[in-house]
């Protein structure tokens, strides 16, 4: 269904593309800095790399985000922001859009830290809170989109709409991941036997695998925000939107059984 509004929407289709491009050039950007194409292997660089570009990759992401869930939501009524009004919705919120850019940033380098030096237990928990940070966090765009409100209070309206509509878990997010993982995977392994069968350099044929799964991630990245815009207006109003039944919007969330 999701991909349905997504086709069905040119500045959706567009906005998406953005999205892409604009992973892909940081993703360049990264290896560029880190200076790893030329002498790969130096992990530490990339990783400092890495931090470099995390907050502008998220703040991207974010004002592509808003502009995409206020085009979707339009659409859903039937109606066509054309690229222009939708992008001119998170840069009328630009303070909001960048001070969640902030917080996101934090939370996921904070979260990256703790997979990377605490032992398997501890990655396990660190996990488990990431997973939680999405789902509570999972509204945060669309309540910027359509409401507005600063980065804090987002988060707890967010997290008290999936509290109160949904309760815990989620299988939603997770069949628009299970897509990706079904396209992503055979494609690295295709490409994998294609480097292991070519002369190119391990990092041209790198590059070409993030590429791919740049453009897969990006492709599911917009799904979830139709998803998300979805059940965000029925969590607010009640109302199941655009192609989706209210079965679907009504239980996209598992409750965990005990505790």
């Amino acid at each position: 269904m999701a991909w349905r509004v997504l086709l069905g929407d040119r500045t959706s289709l567009i906005l998406t593309a953005l999205q892409a491009a604009a992973s892909i050039a940081i993703a360049v950007a990264m290896f560029v800095i880190s200076g790893w194409i030329h002498h790969p292997g130096q992990e530490s660089r990339l990783l400092l790399a890495v931090i470099i570009t995390y907050l502008p990759s998220t703040l991207v992401a974010t004002i592509i985000g808003v502009a995409l869930c206020a085009a979707v939501s339009e659409a859903m009524d039937g109606g066509h922001l054309s690229l222009a009004q939708a992008l001119l919705v998170p840069m009328r919120r630009f303070g909001q859009v960048l001070l969640w850019s902030l917080l996101a940033t934090g939370v996921g380098l904070l979260l990256e830290q703790l997979v990377a030096r605490l032992p398997l237990g501890g990655r396990l928990v660190t996990w488990l809170a990431g997973m939680a940070w999405s789902i509570g966090t999972l509204f945060v765009l669309p309540i910027l989109a359509l409401g507005g409100c600063d980065a804090p209070e987002c988060v707890r309206q967010s997290a008290a709409l999936v509290k109160q509509r949904w309760g815990e878990g989620v299988t939603g997010n997770l069949v628009i991941g299970a897509w990706a993982v079904l396209v992503a995977v055979p494609v690295g392994i295709v490409l994998g036997v294609a480097d292991a069968a070519s002369r190119r350099s391990h990092a041209t044929m790198l590059l070409i695998v993030v590429g791919v799964l740049v453009l897969v991630g990006s492709v599911t990245w917009a799904a979830t925000r139709v998803f998300s815009v979805a059940l965000y207006r029925y969590a607010t109003d009640a109302d199941a939107s655009g192609p989706f039944a209210e079965a679907d919007l009504k239980q996209p969330f598992r409750k965990r059984r005990g505790r």
